[in-house]
């Protein structure tokens, strides 16, 4: 899977656009933007699985910007390519439609 970075600051129609257009399966909200994602979801009959990150059991999505990881807890390690994207990046676009573009995992070695 690859990560999509939105904005709960831009408009709900670009935000829904990139959601459209990429495709996304899972989003994760905090408390803050779950009820604009639901509203979204709802508008759109979208079919992406909605989950707000503090209503996960055991997670402490207060650690989320931790690069600790949980001893307690098994992980499996996950093969990769380099030429594998790892996250979409919306640009403005000249049309004025927003692009967007896949960076692929060799990409964020550079």
């Amino acid at each position: 899977g690859m990560y999509l970075p939105l904005d709960s600051k831009q408009p709900a129609q670009r935000i829904q656009f990139q959601l459209i257009d990429s495709a996304a399966k899972v989003v994760l909200t905090t408390a803050e933007t779950s009820v604009m994602m639901s509203a979204l979801q709802a508008e759109q009959r979208a079919s992406y699985v909605h989950i707000e990150l503090e209503r996960v059991e055991g997670l402490d999505a207060s650690q989320a910007n931790s690069n600790q990881v949980n001893p307690r807890h098994s992980y499996t390690p996950v093969s990769i390519h380099p030429s594998q994207g790892a996250y979409i990046i919306y640009t403005s676009g000249t049309t004025g439609q927003p692009k967007g573009v896949v960076v692929t995992h060799r990409g964020l070695s550079n």
